[in-house]
């Protein structure tokens, strides 16, 4: 029935599990009793990162210029790829990653990820399912071509887990502005409706409480309630929320160089 009104065969599976992943125009019309009559399991969680990130979740971590959030951000990028927990350090399942730089070029961030993959061994790295962009440069992500190249290369090498950043460099408008950086957010928005991918972004704070919420991103103020965690680097290496969880996970009080 469900493949009779447009799904595909995968579409159709996720519907019938509840999985909550499909646009709005392929979903199918069920009534009351048959949405109460699936049964949800309140301990279950679709894990990406054990504890961490469940399939579709967005986090957003700020800092200063040289403040650690790109740093941070590749880490999680190598660790994850390479089946190790970013925090714990605990075995994981390998993901596949794609690391998208739209500030550094190819020769900061080819020195950036030796500096970690010198520390994994030889076996590990060759195996690694990591793939990264360093493009240097802004990018307009809401674009048709830019958008529809991203959920390509997402669906074709099976991203687990997108990492992005700066969150500014992701259009040519003013990042300040309303429509340009909402229709970023809406844009990455339909990234993980292709199958589940968890998106990391870096952004930068605002100079002093420019804003009034300290360590919330720099620009649109949308950015404060768009992602399901928001953490801001503060000098002394705390991990400081912006953005409270809607769920208690086991992010570190604390990071350490």
């Amino acid at each position: 029935l469900l493949i009779s009104q447009g799904l595909t065969a995968s579409e159709a599976q996720q519907a019938l599990q509840g999985g909550g992943r499909l646009p709005f125009t392929k979903r199918p019309d069920i009534d009351l009793w048959s949405f109460l009559n699936q049964v949800d399991d309140p301990t279950a969680h679709d894990w990406t990162i054990p504890g961490l990130l469940e399939s579709g979740d967005r986090v957003v971590f700020t800092a200063g210029e040289g403040g650690g959030k790109s740093t941070l951000l590749r880490q999680i990028c190598v660790q994850t790829a390479a089946g190790i927990h970013p925090f714990t350090l605990d075995p994981m399942r390998p993901l596949r990653v794609m690391y998208l730089d739209c500030e550094n070029s190819e020769l900061q961030c080819r020195r950036a990820f030796h500096t970690l993959a010198s520390r994994l061994d030889r076996d590990t790295v060759t195996g690694m399912r990591l793939y990264p962009h360093a493009l240097g440069e802004s990018i307009e992500l809401a674009s048709i071509e830019v958008e529809a190249s991203i959920i390509e290369r997402v669906e074709r090498l099976e991203i687990d887990l997108l990492a992005v950043g700066p969150l500014w460099k992701l259009t040519d408008g003013n990042p300040r502005d309303d429509l340009p950086m909402k229709a970023v957010a809406d844009a990455l928005d339909r990234i993980p409706l292709v199958r589940g991918t968890v998106l990391a972004m870096a952004a930068h704070s605002p100079h002093a409480s420019e804003y009034g919420r300290p360590g919330r991103p720099s620009g649109w103020s949308g950015w404060m309630r768009w992602p399901e965690f928001g953490f801001s680097i503060e000098k002394n290496g705390k991990l400081k929320p912006w953005r409270n969880g809607r769920e208690g996970r086991d992010w570190p009080d604390r990071l350490a160089r």
